[in-house]
């Protein structure tokens, strides 16, 4: 059965559909920003370095807490903080602004190259997806990473088309190469390629400025080296939880059936961002236009065959031990695989068009109505974020509790910081007292202002990938309640989840009574009010 229809006015109403949807999009990234939550126990550990140390000195060391960014967007955070302040919303706000440059760059690389409601379309998947909006307001460098990886195909694109020349490219990358890990992996495969497609000239024959290029090309190579050996090869042994990490290497020649395994994990880190029956379709599009590009041994896009490439080094970088595969941080080749589906969603629509222009036959209704649905699934996700109750972060929301201590503590009084909330009240209290992780104390510490360092209570065992267990550490809990109970009255500052502290809490009650004085969002102020004897 077929539908008389006019497709240029139907196309018309479906983007401007399709631009409403970005706008919402776009709306719902500002939103979460809006609401302001506190910073979480990451964010405040990174907070840590930018706040604490002068711009003369920002990188003169790893950064605090065991945390690692690059080089170039630690210094744009740390300008932005010296002009405006060091609240969130002054922390996150590059996030922010990375986010809206992923909605242009995303729709400039579909643009030239589909139909414009497939580019549409695919930039509103982007806008809407509820992780990305999560990352677009957070102090990490993920959506900042996100933008730079997508503005290195762009460019690599326009290069490709012969829009911009090749010292343009060069300068372009060497620069890129400094703020941002995982654009690190894009500017080595589109420069491979264009290193081979230079050898290939000079084997033919075509010597006339190819050694020029070369040495061109060698200026990323130069930028890199320079960005490894100032910062790269300090920041490697720096990060948390290494022994977290090590379990997450790529095992690139797998020898066990625990390798396959760990393959098929490593494989569904690169598809939790976007919903799962969504990126499916999307899947499927993407197979179908490399198929296509196998097929027809060309392809439109020019960037799948650096997404290929970059992939094979993210894999080498993580068997080196470089580079773990966690969701959060390969989040860019979802992002990508949904872009190549656009050009694959294009190409099906052509085949399946019917030869009449004012035609729709109900195959075109069908796949459309997939599109309509995956659209759907994206932004009923995204539509979270409007409400306050799903962006603040349960267990993290230290507000309350920052101000209730403001306004009540007594002289008498001592607050007991449990340990994964140090980094988050010496931000909100603007105080630093440690450097790093590694020099925190290995016992609950005391100092002169009625403030108690704890210990961690708990001990991790990290055996099975992707897997945080872990077990009572009974000492440092005793110590850390013989040093409570000195005192007559204790306010036990929690943030981050609360993994160990029931054991001090029950081990407190034998000594007093403890009440919950803030809850909220589950981010607790205990107050201990020791018997008297």
């Amino acid at each position: 059965m077929k539908i008389k229809a006019n497709e240029k006015i139907i196309e018309r109403y479906i983007s401007f559909f399709l631009l409403i949807c970005i706008v919402i999009g776009v709306i719902l990234h500002v939103v979460p920003y809006v609401f302001n939550r506190s910073l979480w126990v990451d964010e405040a550990m990174l907070a840590s370095s930018i706040f604490s140390r002068d711009i003369t000195n920002l990188v003169s060391s790893p950064l605090d807490f065991g945390q690692s960014s690059a080089i170039g967007w630690i210094y744009i955070v740390k300008i932005i903080t010296m002009a405006f302040g060091t609240s969130e919303t002054t922390l996150r706000i590059l996030s922010l602004i990375s986010s809206f440059g992923c909605i242009v760059l995303t729709y400039c690389l579909l643009r030239d190259k589909v139909r414009r409601i497939y580019a549409l379309y695919f930039t509103a998947i982007f806008a809407l997806t509820d992780r990305f909006i999560y990352y677009g307001n957070e102090l990490k460098p993920y959506m900042f990473d996100n933008m730079l990886c997508l503005l290195t195909l762009l460019i690599w694109q326009k290069y490709q088309d012969k829009k911009i020349t090749l010292w343009k490219l060069v300068i372009a990358y060497s620069v890129t190469i400094w703020f941002s890990f995982s654009a690190v992996f894009f500017v080595a495969a589109c420069m491979i390629i264009e290193c081979f497609t230079l050898f290939g000239k000079i084997i033919k024959g075509k010597n006339k400025h190819i050694l020029c290029h070369l040495c061109l090309c060698a200026m990323v190579l130069v930028s890199f080296v320079l960005n490894y050996i100032f910062w790269l090869s300090n920041t490697s042994d720096n990060a948390g939880g290494a022994q977290y990490w090590e379990l997450l290497r790529f095992p690139l020649i797998p020898t066990s059936f625990s390798d396959i395994k760990l393959i098929i994990k490593m494989a569904l880190q690169f598809f939790t961002f976007i919903p799962r029956d969504a990126m499916a379709i999307f899947i499927m599009l993407f197979l179908m236009y490399m198929f296509e590009c196998i097929q027809k041994k060309e392809e439109q896009s020019h960037i799948v065959v650096p997404f290929g490439i970059s992939l094979l080094i993210l894999f080498v970088a993580s068997y080196c031990g470089f580079y773990p595969i966690q969701d959060r941080l390969v989040q860019i080749y979802q992002l990508i695989v949904a872009i190549i589906a656009g050009f694959g969603c294009n190409m099906v629509a052509t085949r399946i068009k019917d030869k009449n222009q004012n035609v729709i036959n109900w195959s075109v209704v069908f796949y459309y109505g997939v599109l309509a649905l995956c659209l759907g699934v994206t932004g009923m996700g995204g539509c979270k974020n409007l409400f306050g109750s799903y962006v603040y972060k349960k267990g993290s929301e230290v507000s309350e509790s920052i101000a209730y201590l403001k306004q009540n503590l007594d002289s008498d009084d001592v607050v007991y910081i449990f340990r994964n909330s140090i980094p988050v009240y010496q931000y909100e209290m603007d105080e630093i007292r440690y450097n790093s992780w590694t020099e925190m104390p290995d016992q609950p510490t005391v100092f002169d202002d009625n403030i108690i360092y704890g210990q961690s209570l708990i001990s991790y065992f990290y055996q099975v990938p992707y897997s945080y267990e872990y077990e009572e550490n009974k000492e440092n809990v005793d110590e850390d309640t013989n040093v409570i109970i000195k005192n007559d009255s204790v306010y036990i500052f929690a943030s981050h989840g609360e993994t160990g502290l029931p054991w001090l809490l029950e081990q407190l009650e034998e000594y007093g009574t403890v009440e919950v004085t803030v809850d909220y969002y589950d981010t607790h102020l205990y107050h201990f009010v020791k018997d008297k004897e």
